[in-house]
């Protein structure tokens, strides 16, 4: 009985959850520290690739409302459990694209690559070349065909598996916790969780380091490193651990009740019971829906219980402020390792890695501290206000800093500087120039080189090149390059960009700077939540987190990457587009219009989530005056009408406290 009791206890079930939501979270982290490899593997934009990011999101709101409002009345542990094994499968459809589509191939500018007539096909060939693909002769490969859509599918399976775990998990948890306690529980749950993004972005450099081919092909065989811009790593992997980790932490779930014992609480007296909830009209008329199995009365219901929440003004606005808050996440989250690949010209695996490694400790820190503060001085509402107020425009002023720490583009001729020669004539945002004009290049190509004076270009062919030079067996420059220089004895590329970043060391600054940012942020995050659970009854406790993270996703989550991702988008200097399929990827990308357009729409949505806050910090001190000028109305009327007493006993049974 005693073991029982200790197993089946708010504490263990939210170590459980806890572990649940660290699978759920490393995937996520996981899917994002990988997306970049994913876009270059499939050859997508930001856009597309965003809606990678939030497929989760989108499986999450198809089923959010209902598994939140008729899971609360059935087995709660049950649900969870069943959602874990949806989600289980959906981690190994999105890795099966690697297994059932063919292998990756990259352009390889290291080995001569022949056309028709035996000469090179990526230098300047002024004799006229056929640079088009007949698709209805030569199929695209499955390996840049449209198969990354199973990626897609599985993670919205993923999405609506676990749809259960924040509503039913966490008010199954605050249902059999005390007041103080809970708040610790959902820190203890929160920060399992968030150990989550650590391990999902530190698996992910170490698997990214990796050929996305290993096993298939001979690894000995590939002649580029993973800082090139061709790199794609094994990107499956972390899929694959996702499925066995969600086994294996959803298994006890499956043997808990759908109630446990109560804890009591030590600090009050336990000769003192808690009055019956009010059993209110209007929280009572979904319960005969149930009873009489009558699926038009539980849809009234759930439209009955969504305007009583609309009509809670506090509810309404930590709901507003909660939805800004996983915009800013969603953004931050989906677009960051990307932002140190453009801007700083770190690989996916090292961005990865100091993303996992320095971020994310810290922001499991001040979650830790949040919880704490919240428990050791029991802030109230105003309390908890007050906190967020002040974590909130600490991160504005953070987010400043982004605005103006960052790198300019790289040099690439035509591009971002004009070519070197005399007859370049005016930048104009193309590799096209006189110089290259009649050699027929490939605008769908990109294999960078570099030339004197730390100028990049295209590929050796918009360089002007007509000739290589190989040693044992490979080429390692190309000559007689036009658009180089006028002098013959400078017109030599070297294979590679000059460089991948102007201040690669500003990176840590970033890193430093976002760090910080995270501990702060971090101190929010179950304040927040609290604060949610604290404007809902109990009756509408499950429902209303429900209906948080609905509109949460549905108005924040979702629509946060896409809108940065086409931001993105538009500061891109240079499209490849892929044979066939049509799509386009973007190879290099001005960084000025890319740092602010990202950091000018965090800062905004920032903005709008503090003016919420302060509207529901005045609205709540309104709500606690009143409530204290009834208190001493009714104070001062049972001083100018004293209690008559008869034999000590009062004669007004309705006036006896």
């Amino acid at each position: 009985m005693g073991c029982n009791k200790c197993f089946f206890s708010p504490r263990t079930f939210a170590i459980w959850i806890g572990l649940i939501g660290f699978t759920q979270i490393y995937c996520g982290a996981y899917t994002k520290s990988v997306l970049t490899t994913i876009e270059r593997r499939y050859q997508l934009s930001s856009t597309i690739s965003a809606v990678i990011a939030t497929g989760a999101q989108i499986g999450n709101l198809t089923v959010m409302l209902f598994v939140s409002y008729f899971g609360q009345r059935y087995n709660r542990p049950k649900i969870i459990a069943l959602g874990c094994l949806l989600m289980t499968m959906g981690y190994l459809l999105s890795a099966l694209p690697q297994f059932i589509g063919d292998r990756y191939h990259f352009d390889d500018i290291s080995v001569n690559i022949t056309t028709e007539d035996g000469n090179n096909a990526v230098v300047c060939s002024t004799s006229g070349r056929n640079t088009t693909v007949d698709c209805g002769v030569v199929s695209e490969s499955k390996a840049s065909s449209n198969i990354f859509i199973l990626i897609v599918v599985g993670i919205i399976i993923n999405g609506i598996g676990g749809s259960g775990i924040q509503p039913l998990g966490y008010s199954y948890v605050d249902d059999h916790a005390t007041e103080h306690n809970s708040a610790l529980y959902i820190g203890i749950m929160k920060s399992i969780a968030l150990i989550g993004p650590l391990v999902g972005y530190v698996s992910g450099a170490g698997f990214l380091k990796v050929w996305v081919d290993v096993g298939w092909v001979d690894t000995d065989t590939i002649t580029i490193e993973p800082r090139h811009t061709a790199w794609v790593g094994a990107w499956w992997l972390g899929f694959v651990i996702a499925a066995l980790l969600m086994i294996s932490s959803s298994l006890p779930v499956w043997f808990y009740p759908k109630e446990i014992e109560k804890e009591k609480d030590d600090d009050k007296d336990k000769d003192v019971e808690l009055p019956p909830l009010p059993e209110n009209k209007k929280d009572l008329d979904v319960k005969p829906a149930f009873k009489q199995n009558a699926i038009t009365k539980e849809l009234s219901g759930i439209w009955l219980a969504i305007k009583k929440l609309v009509r809670n003004i506090e509810f309404v606005l930590v709901v507003s402020s909660f939805t800004c808050e996983m915009f800013k996440i969603s953004s931050v989250s989906t677009f960051i390792v990307k932002y140190l690949e453009v801007g700083f010209g770190k690989s996916a695996a090292t961005s990865s890695f100091l993303i996992g490694v320095i971020n994310f400790p810290f922001l499991i820190l001040g979650t830790v501290l949040g919880s704490f503060i919240v428990k050791r001085w029991k802030l109230g509402k105003v309390g908890i206000i007050r906190l967020l107020l002040t974590v909130y425009i600490s991160t504005i002023v953070v987010f400043f800093a982004f605005l103006f720490v960052g790198c300019e583009s790289i040099d690439m001729a035509g591009l971002t500087v004009s070519y070197p020669t005399r007859d370049a004539g005016k930048l104009e945002n193309t590799p096209v120039s006189e110089c290259n004009a009649a050699c027929e290049c490939d605008e769908n190509v990109y294999t960078p080189v570099c030339g004197p004076g730390q100028i990049s270009y295209v590929s050796p062919c918009f360089a002007g090149c007509t000739d290589s030079i190989e040693k044992g067996g490979s080429i390692t420059n190309y000559t007689l390059c036009s658009c180089v220089s006028n002098s013959p004895e400078e017109q030599v590329v070297s294979i590679g960009r000059c460089y991948t970043s102007k201040c690669e060391g500003l990176a840590e600054v970033v890193i430093g700077i976002k760090t910080f940012m995270n501990f702060i942020a971090g101190t929010a995050a179950t304040p927040l939540f609290v604060l949610l659970m604290r404007t809902l009854t109990p009756a509408d406790k499950a429902f209303g987190i429900g209906i948080a993270y609905f509109v949460g996703r549905l108005v924040g989550w979702i629509p946060a990457p896409i809108l940065v991702g086409y931001a993105i988008d538009e500061a891109c200097l240079f499209w490849t587009k892929a044979d066939c399929s049509g799509r386009s990827y973007c190879r290099l990308f001005d960084n000025d219009l890319y740092r602010r357009s990202y950091s000018g729409i965090l800062i905004s949505v920032k903005f709008i989530s503090t003016c919420i806050m302060l509207y529901l910090y005045r609205v709540v001190c309104r709500s606690a005056k009143a409530d204290k000028e009834n208190k001493e109305e009714k104070s001062l009327n049972a001083e100018q009408h004293p209690l008559t007493h008869n034999g000590g006993k009062a004669k007004d049974k309705e006036t006896v406290v």
